[in-house]
């Protein structure tokens, strides 16, 4: 196998950790804005028209030209650029976008081997933890034997810990305890939208495919057939489809979510997102809204 990876001016882009330094310093690039960058390197020097990029970043996907302009505006932002002065990204009024810099690419060898002992090892520990965390009894030999398993409640409870604590391995393991879940009883909608809310997790924060995103809509759509008036349902369809840079959508669904109440608040979501819309008062305003709640 070879390792692809790209250098633009300053910036080292490496696809295969899905990672962007500069000098010793590792950038937020992620998800959409991190294939979006890959994108124009891999066409580089050519212009990337909009439609180019729908059909390589977003799969196709019915998206609008709006939503590939405020991508751009997120990936500047994450490298610092200045859309009037760029050093990395250059808009070429209609015709697209292309780097700036010279773009040179190598691909080396790579060991694969490391990387699959590596993942393996993850698995397993994964493994032994949910059996732990669902069968604690069997720890102890001096107990009575037992078939009690943890209760749905329970189960979700757990889930719903290690997803807030915002770590990959946590992450998985949380995907891992709601597939449990559902498997019991496939339409619970606190399952459904909690593993949505985890595979989402694992496209933005953990550069994961966007497979993960694609599935993550799709099971915050099922919870929602459910339950239409679910908080959490609602707010796990908006964060899978502020995922996929359905910005607008995005934001209506935050709002609902908020709105339905629940303890699930979607404003400070939403206030990012009119900050990227360029609306500046609407953002302040669900700032405020926002800390009026605590």
């Amino acid at each position: 196998m070879s390792r692809e990876r790209y250098f633009i001016g300053d910036l080292v882009v490496d696809v295969a950790s899905a990672s962007v330094k500069r000098g010793a310093g590792e950038l937020e690039v992620a998800g959409l804005s991190f294939d979006l960058l890959v994108t124009l390197a891999r066409r580089a020097p050519d212009v990337s028209s909009v439609e180019d990029l729908i059909t390589s970043v977003w799969n196709g996907d019915a998206v609008s030209d709006e939503t590939v302009v405020q991508r751009v505006a997120l990936l500047r932002r994450a490298l610092g650029d200045d859309a009037r002065e760029p050093t990395y990204i250059r808009s070429i009024r209609g015709r697209g976008y292309r780097l700036v810099p010279e773009v040179r690419s190598r691909r080396s060898g790579s060991t694969p081997f490391g990387k699959r002992l590596w993942l393996s090892l993850a698995a397993a520990i994964v493994a032994v933890v949910l059996a732990v965390a669902l069968w604690p009894e069997a720890a102890d030999s001096s107990r009575p034997a037992t078939t009690a398993s943890p209760s749905v409640a329970e189960l979700i409870a757990r889930a719903d810990e290690y997803r807030t604590r915002h770590q990959e391995a946590d992450n998985d393991l949380a995907a891992a305890l709601y597939r449990s879940v559902l498997e019991r009883q496939p339409d619970q909608v606190e399952a459904l939208a909690g593993l949505s809310l985890t595979l989402s997790q694992s496209v933005t924060k953990f550069n994961r495919a966007q497979a993960e995103g694609d599935r993550a809509l799709e099971l915050a759509e099922r919870a929602l057939r459910v339950s239409p008036d679910h908080p959490g349902a609602n707010y796990a369809h908006a964060l899978a489809l502020d995922s996929r840079g359905r910005v607008a959508a995005a934001i209506e669904g935050y709002l609902r979510a908020d709105a339905l109440g629940g303890g699930v608040s979607g404003l400070a979501s939403a206030a990012y997102l009119f900050q990227i819309q360029g609306r500046l008062a609407r953002a302040l305003q669900a700032d405020l809204e926002v800390y009026d709640q605590f």
